[in-house]
């Protein structure tokens, strides 16, 4: 869980530029969804690109037991192709404490898409 420790010590009255930082993290030290996923845990994020493949905004955080499964039954990447926009999927394996790292990830960028746990609630 470094990437916490990335995050720290960052204000979040700018929450675009908070996820752009960690986007950046993600893109360099996260696996991207290359359509070949097992049966891992994990946490995610989705990310929406503009058309051109720039200017990335983190749009959801979640975590699952079964990334395969959890991808093939998404909504998300759906509402992002309504915007015009690209998405893809970045996820980091983890054997424990998932749940509470993405709950964490989620109060602190406050992703477009994520409803549960925005505001301090579970």
């Amino acid at each position: 869980m470094d990437n916490l420790y990335y995050l720290k010590g960052l204000r979040t009255f700018d929450l675009k530029f908070l996820r752009g930082r960690f986007l950046n993290y993600i893109e360099k030290n996260w696996e991207l969804n290359n359509h070949n996923l097992q049966k891992t845990s994990c946490v995610y994020v989705m990310v929406s690109y503009d058309c051109m493949g720039r200017n990335g905004d983190i749009v959801y955080v979640g975590s699952t037991t079964n990334i395969y499964a959890r991808y093939k039954s998404h909504k998300v990447p759906a509402k992002i192709q309504a915007t015009g926009n690209l998405n893809l999927m970045y996820y980091m394996p983890m054997t424990r404490g998932f749940y509470d790292y993405e709950i964490k990830l989620i109060r602190r960028l406050k992703p477009l898409f994520n409803r549960q746990h925005k505001n301090g609630t579970t």
